[in-house]
């Protein structure tokens, strides 16, 4: 075993650095450090620090929910003499070939990051993918009978009829309060539903030359006849 960290818990991008910790561990094998800080050529070890968070491919999506997929860059370097600093360099590099969470950026590394102006180290960028994931709330599962509070609604039926109680189909039957309408059938007949239990409702008839009003009280009862003034029919 190396000298790597152990994981400790924490949100995406920290878990991220503690599982590239981790890797890098394992690949510089026993006896060597890996530290998240600044090289300080007290002694050769991994140095590993998080330098920028990237958006991804695909970076939002999904029905009911929203994730964001990124990837966290770490500047990854070696302090020490420069031999054995490029020895355990070149042994990240092999592991990387094995891993496809730990990606490997081909870019150089912007010089004077780390140490002084005129003393380069040796360098790369490994980019981790992070992703998180928002969930919309969730409502609570209805357990019980629903149960409308401050007055029901009822369904309004009834015939509009001519002289002769003739039946007068093709006619609009309209409620403005609650901006429902219906046409009447061949027998004059309509069902006008979501209608208020509790309060009279004015209902609007038009049609052949026709433009009527007719209220209808809470306390009158099925059907409704309605006879309209009309010459012909």
């Amino acid at each position: 075993m190396s000298d790597a960290p152990a994981a400790t818990s924490g949100g995406p991008t920290a878990t991220a650095l503690t599982d590239l910790l981790e890797f890098l561990g394992r690949a510089v094998g026993r006896g060597h450090r890996v530290e998240v800080a600044v090289p300080d050529d007290s002694r050769t070890r991994v140095c590993v620090w998080p330098v920028a968070l990237l958006p991804d491919l695909g970076t939002r999506g999904g029905y009911g929910k929203q994730t964001l997929r990124l990837r966290a860059r770490h500047l990854v370097t070696v302090d020490g003499t420069v031999g054995p600093a490029l020895a355990l360099l070149d042994k990240v590099l092999v592991a990387t070939l094995d891993e496809d969470r730990f990606q490997l950026v081909l870019e150089p590394v912007p010089a004077g990051v780390w140490g002084t102006p005129g003393t380069p180290r040796p360098s790369v960028l490994i980019d981790v993918p992070v992703q998180l994931t928002a969930t919309r709330p969730s409502s609570p599962r209805v357990t019980s009978e629903l149960r409308l509070d401050g007055g029901g609604l009822r369904s309004i039926t009834g015939r509009l009829l001519g002289p002769g109680d003739v039946p007068l189909p093709g006619m609009t039957v309209a409620s403005p309060a609650t901006s429902t309408s219906v046409i009447t059938d061949t027998r004059g007949g309509f069902v006008l539903p979501g209608q208020p239990v509790d309060r009279a409702v004015l209902l609007h008839l038009s049609g052949r030359g026709l433009l009527l009003q007719v209220k209808v009280g809470p306390e009158a009862t099925d059907p409704v006849v309605v006879h309209c003034p009309i010459e012909e029919v």
